[in-house]
Parts: structure tokens; C-alpha cells; sequence
């Protein structure tokens, strides 16, 4: 299946698996990425650059196919400016094609030095945004694509209220580049509503698809949580049954 975001990524599926603290390491990062979509290594899980470098070499062993960090900018998260830049660096230093952004954009880093860097540097560059204003901000400083997170979906910096099958549309409207949806979508009920107006996404924690532009396609969902190989395995396990 081909949309934009295939395109821009350079993937198989337009499934791309969300940033998730201490879930999304090297293992699970490279099996999404082998299954066709695009993983994830979320940076906060390394509160040091040296093992936050060595994680991404990690995944460069598992899997010769794109993946992505995502670098979470809130403070709530209390990570500081050089944490972030530490990571923006690392991201740069090893040549990760993609990077998903959340909370503060980076072109308010260190004066706008880091935006810059990594576009000179050739990374794409995805904001997780929850308004129509912060996604046009995105597209006027040079993001790549951005992510509508409705109020449904964990995780996201900000979020007035409002349902990802309203905000989606709306920013998809108001901006020329790629709009991924998030948050909302848990079965195949949810994707199959939603792909009467856009891409759907299913985001629980886990999982982005593809783009707005009236193209369909099918989410793995949950499951990314299911394999051995994450760190989640043994919590579901408890609760659900797995064969």
C-alpha cells in the first residue's frame, strides 16, 4: 500500500508505532520496523546520551529498515533543555531518518539552533499537536508531517477538548502536509468510521497509521503490546489470554 506517509518514510505499511516511555527499546522498535511499518525508540527512557546512542545502535543491528525516536518536550516529563538537546545531538550524530516530536516544538530549543540542525541534517521531522494552531506552526517552520492527537488519546501535550474525529479533519484542512490521526480507534468498528473522512489511527499507547488524504488501510492495534519481546508482555498476560 502506497499513501504519503509510505512515501515519506519509506515504509512497506502506513503503520507507525507512537513513542511510549520504557515500552518502545530496541527490540520492539526493529520489529515494527521488519513488519513493514515504522518503529519507535522513545529517548526519555535514556536519561544519559551514551545509552540513549547505544540503543539506537542496538536497533541498527536488529533492523536495516526506517524507524524513528520520539523526543517528548513537556515539563512534566522534567528532563531540562540539555537533556533534550543531548538526545537532538545523538539523533543527528547517528543519522535516525525520523523524529516525532512532543510538547514544546523544537524551533523554541535553544534559540531555533536544533530545528535547523536536524533539517540541515535531512531528518523528518513530526509534531504531535492537539490544536489547529500549533499544526500550522508546525507547517510554517518546516516539519514534515504532524499528528492530531484527539482528547481520546494518551500522552499528548495538549488537547482543548476535542475529538480526534473533529480536530483531524479541521487541521487536515488548515495544512498542506501530511496529518496523521491519533487517539480514539480501538477496533476495526473505529477505523472503519473514521476512514469515511480520513486515514484512521488507532493510538493507544502505541500506534499511528497512515495519513489523511481518504486512504484506508488496517491497524495491528493492540497487539504491538502482545509479543514477548516487549515489556508490556507479562503485565498483559495477566489479564488477558494469550496462546
Amino acid at each position: 500500500m502506497k499513501t504519503r506517509i509510505t512515501e515519506l518514510f519509506g515504509i512497506e505499511h502506513p503503520i507507525l508505532c507512537g513513542g511510549m516511555h520504557r515500552l518502545c527499546v530496541p527490540k520492539l522498535c526493529a520489529a515494527v520496523s521488519n513488519a513493514g511499518g515504522l518503529g519507535s525508540l522513545t529517548a526519555s527512557t535514556y536519561p544519559e546520551k551514551k545509552d540513549f546512542v547505544k540503543a539506537i545502535r542496538e536497533v541498527r543491528k536488529l533492523t536495516d529498515k526506517p524507524f524513528w525516536c520520539n523526543v517528548t518536550m513537556l515539563p512534566a516529563v522534567h528532563l531540562g533543555e540539555e537533556n533534550y538537546k543531548n538526545y537532538f545531538d545523538a539523533i543527528i550524530e547517528e543519522n535516525v531518518p525520523a523524529v516525532e516530536i512532543s510538547g514544546m516544538p523544537v524551533d523554541r530549543l535553544a534559540n531555533g539552533e536544533y530545528l535547523d540542525r536536524l533539517l540541515e541534517a535531512g531528518v523528518k521531522l513530526v509534531h504531535k499537536v492537539g490544536s489547529v494552531r500549533h499544526a500550522k506552526h508546525a507547517e510554517k517552520v518546516g516539519y514534515s508531517a504532524v499528528i492530531a492527537a484527539g482528547v481520546e488519546e494518551g500522552g499528548h501535550p495538549l488537547n482543548e477538548n476535542v475529538a480526534t474525529t473533529v480536530l483531524t479533519p479541521r487541521i487536515a484542512e488548515s495544512v498542506k502536509i501530511p496529518v496523521i490521526a491519533t487517539g480514539g480507534m480501538a477496533d476495526g468498528r473505529g477505523l472503519a468510521i473514521d476512514s469515511q473522512n480520513f486515514w484512521a489511527t488507532f493510538f493507544w499507547g502505541l500506534l499511528y497509521l497512515g495519513d489523511f488524504r481518504g486512504e484506508w488501510g488496517f491497524s495491528l492495534g493492540f497487539f504491538l503490546f502482545l509479543p514477548s519481546f516487549s515489556l508490556f508482555f507479562f503485565e498483559v498476560k495477566a489479564f488477558f489470554p494469550l496462546t
